[in-house]
Parts: C-alpha cells; structure tokens; sequence
C-alpha cells in the first residue's frame, strides 16, 4: 500500500505528539478536532473491547507497553464525552503513585519521631491526596472542555451563562489550592488509648 506524503507527513506528527506527552489525544492538525473515531481499531470484532469497556461494570485492561490500552481508554472516553450530561476523567495510575513516593531520608526522620505516622500511613495519605487531585483536574478539564465546545458556545461566542459556569469552575481551582499544592504534609499523629 502506498501512502501519500500528506498522509506520512500526518503520521509523522500523530507519532510526535505521543512522543512529547504520557497521554496525547489524538486531533487532527488543520481544525483541533479529534481523529480517534476514524483512527481506532478494535482488537476484537464488532468493537467487542469498546463495547466491554463501555458496559456500566469495572473493566480491566491488562496488556504490555504499546499494546493499545490507552488507544482502547481513549475511544471509550470519547464515546462518553459525545453522551449529554456524562463526564470522564482519565487518571495515569502510574503517575499517581509516582506522586506519591515517601523519600527514605524523609521516612528515616518522620519514623524517628515520637506520634508521626508510620511510613505505610504516609504513603497511603500521599496516594489519596494525589488521587484525588488528579480526579479533580481531570474532572474540572473536561468541564471546561464541554463549555468552550458547547452547541451555544460555538454559535454564539463567550456568553454569560457560560462565563458563570467558567468561573464557578475556576474557582475549584482556589478550593483545591490549599487542599493539594501544600509543599508540607503535617504528619503528626493522634493517638487514642
């Protein structure tokens, strides 16, 4: 099969993009639109993993590195966002737990103190604070996604109903600032008898 130099060229960039992000979407170059729907190929036939992955039940994907679970994850997000009154959000499990490492010269200090909490109660404070952070993220980019490519949205402009929403968003941002961007955790701990 021959390939035109536009379709090599786009293939060039598509393999950039995922090169300079953990989780690239996929959009088309000339108007920002993403491709994932005409790109996409099911492992299975009929959409059987899509369609699996979709079901209103915990799925799992478990595969090697560049198998296509992201490709896999980033369909079926994009089946939901196309639902009316539907959100995602795509947590990175692995950047999750990155974030949420405990430094042994840190854990050395913090166990040598009388009433801290042990090292497994850190790292399990440090996983929920950076989970849910990353849910909160994710859940206030894609509201804000929705606004700015809302039907009134593109054929009206910025109106002030969507500003309010905007901003009542953003103000998520003030809420969750001293909640996660803290650069000490206090790991003092109660201790009932």
């Amino acid at each position: 099969m021959e390939y035109s130099n536009a379709q090599l060229k786009g293939y060039g960039e598509a393999v950039q993009s995922l090169k300079l992000y953990r989780r690239a979407e996929l959009r088309d170059v000339a108007d920002d639109e993403p491709i994932i729907e005409e790109l996409y190929v099911d492992p299975l036939q009929n959409d059987a993993v899509l369609e699996t992955m979709l079901r209103p039940n915990t799925t799992f994907l478990i595969g090697r590195k560049g198998t296509g679970k992201s490709t896999v994850f980033q369909r079926a997000q994009h089946e939901i966002r196309k639902k009316n009154r539907t959100i995602s959000a795509y947590i990175d499990i692995k950047t999750v737990f990155e974030s949420a490492v405990v430094d042994n010269d840190v854990s050395q200090k913090i166990s040598a103190i009388s009433g801290a909490v042990t090292e497994s109660d850190l790292k399990r404070i440090l996983l929920y604070r950076s989970f849910t952070r990353s849910v909160f993220v994710d859940i206030q980019k894609e509201l804000k996604s929705q606004i700015n490519n809302s039907f009134l949205e593109k054929i009206f402009g910025k109106s002030d109903h969507n500003n309010k929403r905007l901003t009542a968003i953003e103000s998520i941002d003030q809420l969750l600032e001293g909640a996660f961007e803290a650069d000490i955790t206090d790991v003092t701990g109660i201790s009932s008898t």
